[in-house]
């Protein structure tokens, strides 16, 4: 007599890992338990099947120049909690207004809140005194934290408006 069966037979279900991304359009973070072998292109290729989206073309993590390579585990780039975003491909153009100048520049939809502050106040944009910390920036009336994503945020256009402002501090 002899069992077949996988469990049996000692054959393990295949490992899995759980990814934490964002998505171009949506401020909304979500996950996926993908192969843990999985790499960047087929991680991507899930991702699109989840979400039934056929425009995302890239994964990025935060705030990096380029997107992930396509043959990159995605075990070992997120092994540090990293959350991974997901986006169609193109630079968001922000402009920043602060008081009665405006600056302009293009970045990637990976790029976070907190890396445009820190552009912008630098000797490139508007040469600011003070630190990071210091500022927030503006989309309408709504404050934005440093770790949305400029393509979340955008809700998938290219195009952003942003003011900086310095940020309130209670005075206790």
């Amino acid at each position: 007599m002899s069992d077949t069966t996988d469990h049996k037979l000692g054959k393990a279900e295949p490992k899995t890992i759980e990814i934490i991304f964002t998505v171009e359009g949506d401020l909304t973070p979500r996950s996926l338990r993908i192969d843990s072998e999985a790499n960047a292109d087929e991680a991507l290729k899930a991702i699109r099947k989840h979400l039934d989206r056929k425009d995302l073309d890239e994964i990025s993590l935060d705030d990096a120049e380029a997107p992930l390579p396509k043959k990159a585990r995605i075990a070992d780039e997120t092994a540090n909690g990293e959350i991974l975003h997901v986006s169609t491909k193109g630079q968001v153009e922000v402009e920043v207004a602060y008081s009665t100048r405006e600056v302009k520049r293009e970045f990637r939809p990976n790029t976070t809140v907190g890396a445009v502050i820190f552009w912008a106040i630098s000797p490139a944009a508007l040469n600011l005194e003070g630190d990071p910390s210091d500022f927030q920036l503006k989309q309408d009336k709504t404050v934005l934290t440093p770790d949305q994503h400029l393509g979340s945020i955008g809700r998938g256009h290219k195009r952003l408006e942003l003011t900086l402002v310095f940020k309130v501090k209670p005075q206790g």
